[in-house]
């Protein structure tokens, strides 16, 4: 037991607590701030000696028992509380998992739809590429079986020659019949000549390029076709390689397409490659030099990579198809 003493020193006034005696009366104090000395008096009953009593609990100290049984409730209630947290939560995030799987599941879906429609198209676009090339080929052939057909014919004829000989002495009753068949003469079939040349058009819109050329007709890539000369609408190939490109003077083509009718083509962007034979002409198409794909046939072309071609090909580069043509 405590009890609380004011120092009687008014210098000080200061309370301290003592540690209560076993017997009551007067008692000496000195006070722990100041050291003054004084009496104070302790009421109260005189303690006996006897066995010790026990404790008493105030109402406000639990026993063990109580703590933990209280400890486990609030244990308990902590683990109710976090539980049911745990479980909102996961029942957001499964929300929000579900709508990010179903908007990236519609995304992905425009994004297929997208790419087969634009998939289609450029097939569509590269089928009807090779339909019309195999249309060129197809008519180029026909006529170069035409022009053979029509030798062929010449083959066969014979020019019937007159004996003016005998004409002149009465002989063969002054009726002009030709001589004895010995003298028939069969001429040379005639030379086959052949002029490869490209003609040129815009791929989408149909509407014809012109070439850059000279004032004899014939196209090169080292003169303005507005100030040089005017413009020609075929572009003879002649043997060896023939380059093709955009009008530039500082690096001018054989073959030169204006800028103002193509600024997307290269310049000296490919090359024919034109071998004269007996039977005829041989082509190989190369790339030589672009920035923008060049197709050949409804194929993607290869750098330094020779394709052999023909009469009908069908040639994209930049904005400009050429088709490659003979005349006979």
């Amino acid at each position: 037991m405590f009890y609380s003493v004011t120092c009687k020193n008014p210098d000080c006034g200061k309370r301290f607590k003592i540690r209560g005696p076993l017997k009551a009366g007067v008692h000496k104090v000195g006070c722990p701030f100041c050291s003054k000395k004084m009496s104070v008096r302790i009421k109260g009953e005189t303690q006996q000696e006897s066995a010790p009593q026990p404790r008493q609990t105030a109402d406000n100290v639990s026993t063990p028992e109580q703590v933990r049984k209280k400890y486990e409730q609030t244990l308990a209630s902590m683990q109710a509380s976090y539980a049911k947290k745990q479980a909102a939560l996961k029942e957001t995030y499964e929300k929000k998992r579900a709508a990010l799987k179903a908007a990236f599941d519609s995304q992905r879906s425009a994004n297929e739809a997208e790419y087969a429609k634009a998939k289609a198209a450029v097939e569509a676009e590269m089928q009807t590429a090779l339909n019309a090339a195999a249309r060129r080929a197809q008519s180029a052939k026909a006529q170069e079986k035409k022009v053979e057909a029509g030798n062929d014919a010449a083959k066969g004829k014979h020019i019937e020659t007159i004996d003016w000989t005998k004409m002149a002495l009465g002989m063969n009753g002054g009726v002009m019949q030709p001589a004895e068949p010995s003298q028939h003469t069969t001429p040379k079939p005639a030379a086959r000549t052949e002029r490869p040349y490209l003609i040129a058009n815009h791929k989408d819109t149909g509407r014809q390029v012109r070439f850059v050329s000279d004032e004899c007709g014939r196209p090169f890539g080292s003169a303005d076709h507005r100030g040089a000369g005017p413009s020609t609408e075929k572009a003879y190939l002649k043997a060896g390689s023939n380059t093709i490109g955009r009008y530039d003077p500082m690096t001018p083509s054989d073959i030169g397409i204006d800028g103002l009718y193509d600024s997307r083509m290269s310049r000296c962007s490919t090359c024919i490659e034109v071998t004269k034979t007996p039977q005829g002409y041989k082509f190989a198409f190369i790339l030589r030099n672009s920035k923008n794909p060049v197709l050949c046939n409804g194929l993607m072309m290869v750098a330094n990579t020779p394709y052999p071609i023909n009469y009908g090909a069908d040639i994209i580069m930049g904005e400009t198809r050429f088709t490659l043509m003979c005349e006979m």
